[in-house]
């Protein structure tokens, strides 16, 4: 039963071979990402229990149809694809029994209500092994209903198994309070206010306030320490947990044939991290707050940069730490936004470039990434406002009212679309009209051109997010105002990075004079081992000596910022298109 997904080779002497089997869905080549898509088996193997060995010699047989086969999950799963494997019981090619398709549909319950997830009555292919993507649903059960089969075949079912996840976490409330809980990526405040920029855009005024709570180096273990002191002051509705790339123990990951002695280290590192995993969820339940699972980011081991590669960090390591994060959503029935499988395929397809400057640390422009990957697993339209319009004549004009504004365009935005679909996921703002005359019209908001289009284009819909309109502009202040929330609690996790130093070392933090000297003699001991860290913590520990005594403050100005961004609204424009050539 381990049918994988796999790219089949041929050898110099002709012969076909998979170099590296697997028994889950792998991306397909035309989707642009590569390797596992980390979707398991959520409905293993349902299609009977006398199914359920591991040959597919073995099957069920339905001899009167329609046919019902159903499955149960334990809560509420994230359906993205299925696998079925029939036999043609009765089949007689001699008498005229031949194969043909089977005909079925399947079926999702959520909520009590069934609907139809994937609709194959009229499936036409022959398909002995049939796999394919569903859209992505949400359900608490599934079931397969077969409704037809070729003329003296009964159907035969050896597999019915459904792949997804666990449930997609809810999108944001109006209102809400959310903390990203995590290492040095939650630290450097990219992807955490990037969607509380999202929000502030797509729902204005929603007032969704977005906590940083990461620590540069940190891990579950280091998370569980400053749980009380440092997360549960930020008061959050929700907590999204991302952690993975501390815990891992990259340093046992130089080779991908380690010796026992690292096996073992590995394995320690890993049951670590599922038990620390495990203790947050306690933690984070006994204090009523709900938490969202984020599997870790990749470490880039696929690029040719100059930068040290410690070459199974992502493949042997992250991928191991992304399925603990899986098993612990599915278990707990947490939901889950899974961004490690499509950021690793990310990383992998183009290794002449980095989205690294380290392996480690994505910039704004993978961050952007991260962002839409939890925006999808949100269930989240890419859709900012769509109108259609006919034509009068050779143009058209009317009163456009988005009710939400366009994602910012920038340089990170710029460099993130040439590795990744940001725009088809996120910023579509369709402007179409239809019947226009063939030729090139002109696009302008309140008498400002801001690009030219063909009939056809216009017919298809143009797609203005990108384009210099009045609410583009709104959405680049509201990018300069989320900066500044950014950068003012960039300041307070530095300083909350030398408060977790002082109190492991045992020195009271509001002893300034104590802590001062202790910063001193670490600097010191730093300097005489020519690390290469020296410098980072020169500038962080002249911020914290800095501004230490000025968190309130920083706190009052990322407030005034944010309510400067919640306080932005759609423009109303007069959109007008003019016929530029005939």
């Amino acid at each position: 039963r381990l049918i994988g997904l796999d790219r089949i080779e041929m050898g110099e002497n002709g012969d076909l071979a998979v170099s590296h089997a697997t028994d889950t869905p792998q991306w397909l080549p035309s989707s642009g990402l590569r390797g596992d898509t980390g979707w398991r088996p959520i409905a293993p193997n349902c299609a009977d229990a006398e199914c359920c060995d591991g040959s597919l010699e073995t099957f069920h047989r339905y001899d009167r149809l329609p046919a019902t086969v159903e499955y149960a999950f334990p809560g509420l799963r994230a359906l993205r694809a299925f696998r079925l494997v029939w036999r043609d019981c009765g089949l007689d090619t001699k008498r005229g029994v031949t194969p043909g398709p089977f005909r079925y549909r399947i079926d999702r319950r959520r909520d009590g209500k069934w609907t139809t997830w994937v609709d194959a009555s009229d499936n036409a292919a022959d398909l002995p092994v049939d796999y394919r993507e569903g859209p992505r649903a949400e359900a608490d059960a599934v079931r397969l209903v077969i409704l037809g089969a070729p003329r003296g075949i009964a159907p035969g079912v050896s597999e019915f198994t459904v792949f997804g996840t666990a449930p997609g976490p809810a999108y944001f409330k109006p209102g809400e309070r959310i903390s990203f809980f995590g290492d040095s990526i939650v630290h450097g405040g990219w992807f955490e206010h990037l969607l509380e920029l999202f929000a502030a855009l797509r729902d204005p005024g929603s007032n969704v306030r977005v906590t940083n709570v990461g620590i540069s180096g940190d891990t579950t273990g280091g998370g569980l320490g400053r749980f009380d002191w440092d997360l549960l002051p930020t008061k959050p509705d929700r907590v999204f947990t991302f952690f993975g790339m501390n815990d891992v123990g990259r340093g046992d990951y130089r080779t991908k044939t380690p010796d026992e002695a690292t096996r073992k280290r590995r394995a320690a590192s890993l049951e670590r991290y599922r038990a620390n995993q495990a203790k947050l969820a306690d933690r984070l339940a006994a204090a009523g707050i709900g938490q969202v699972c984020l599997t870790p980011s990749p470490y880039d081991e696929y690029s040719a940069i100059r930068t040290t590669n410690l070459a199974a960090v992502n493949s042997q390591g992250l991928s191991r730490c992304a399925e603990i994060v899986r098993d612990l959503a599915a278990d707990r029935g947490l939901p889950l936004a899974d961004i490690h499988p499509s950021l690793t395929s990310v990383f992998a397809a183009d290794t002449t470039s980095s989205l690294t400057g380290d392996r480690v640390h994505p910039g704004c422009n993978g961050h952007l990434m991260m962002m839409a990957e939890i925006l999808a697993a949100m269930g989240v339209s890419p859709t900012v406002a769509e109108t259609t319009v006919a034509a009068t004549g050779d143009g058209a004009s009317f009163d456009y009212a988005p009710k939400a504004l366009p994602f910012p365009k920038s340089w990170y935005y710029e460099q993130a679309e040439k590795r990744y679909p940001l725009t088809e996921r996120i910023n579509r703002e369709i402007i179409r009209v239809t019947g226009l005359p063939p030729g090139k019209y002109d696009l302008a908001f309140d008498g400002r051109t801001v690009g030219a289009f063909t009939a056809d284009e216009f017919a298809a819909g143009v797609n203005a997010a990108l384009l210099d309109t009045p609410n583009q502009r709104t959405a680049q202040a509201a990018w300069k105002l989320m900066c500044g929330i950014r950068g003012a609690e960039s300041v307070q996790r530095d300083i909350a990075l030398v408060r977790c130093q002082l109190l492991a070392a045992k020195v009271a933090p509001d002893d300034w004079t104590a802590a001062d000297a202790h910063l001193d003699a670490r600097l010191q001991k730093l300097r005489e081992q020519k690390a290469g860290n020296l410098g980072y913590y020169e500038g962080v520990y002249a911020k914290y000596r800095k501004c230490r005594g000025e968190v309130a403050a920083l706190t009052a100005k990322a407030d005034g910022l944010r309510a400067e961004m919640n306080a932005l609204r759609p423009a109303v424009s007069r959109v007008s298109i003019q016929r530029k050539e005939k």
